[in-house]
């Protein structure tokens, strides 16, 4: 896949600005897998991501009506139920931070199965909206981020706010 993108540089400013200019295209030609994630506030549930760049589209989760105005509907809600029968069971799915890392270069990519965009989602589901909603979870993802060591989540034993 091509990237494409455009930057502006003010030649009157060189040398002075190239530095800057130089290491922002570099930042940019590298980060083509950028996603920006749509949550519930009352849940804090992804409720869907788009590619980070000019007019991408939404990609937001089949409901019973649409949330995001002129986004694509993916073929699938985004139940736990739904998810684990299109990819994997929860406690089969790794987590950690290439997992993470790994799961959005997969939507970047805009995959056609359902089955790699929700074992994806399932990864970004549980590392941030049940990060966001239980401080056990997110310590644990922040620890394993440091090391890039993998965790698991129990799916046991979880309150909201403990």
């Amino acid at each position: 896949m091509v990237v494409e993108f455009t930057k502006t540089f003010n030649v009157e400013s060189y040398p002075k600005d190239y530095k800057s200019f130089i290491e922002s295209l570099r930042h940019q030609a590298r980060d083509a897998s950028s996603l920006r994630l749509r949550f519930r506030r009352d849940s804090l549930y992804l409720i869907a991501y788009q590619k980070e760049g000019e007019n991408e589209q939404w990609n937001e989760f089949k409901g019973e009506f649409q949330v995001v105005p002129g986004s694509k509907v993916l073929r699938f809600d985004g139940g736990y139920d739904t998810l684990t029968n299109l990819a994997k069971r929860r406690d089969e799915i790794k987590l950690g931070r290439e997992n993470l890392k790994g799961a959005v270069h997969t939507l970047a990519k805009n995959p056609e199965s359902d089955k790699e965009k929700a074992h994806a989602l399932l990864i970004i589901i549980q590392m941030t909206s049940e990060s966001m909603r239980f401080k056990e979870i997110c310590n644990k993802g922040c620890a394993t981020s440091r090391s890039r060591s993998v965790f698991e989540i129990e799916n046991t034993n979880y309150r909201p706010g403990s």
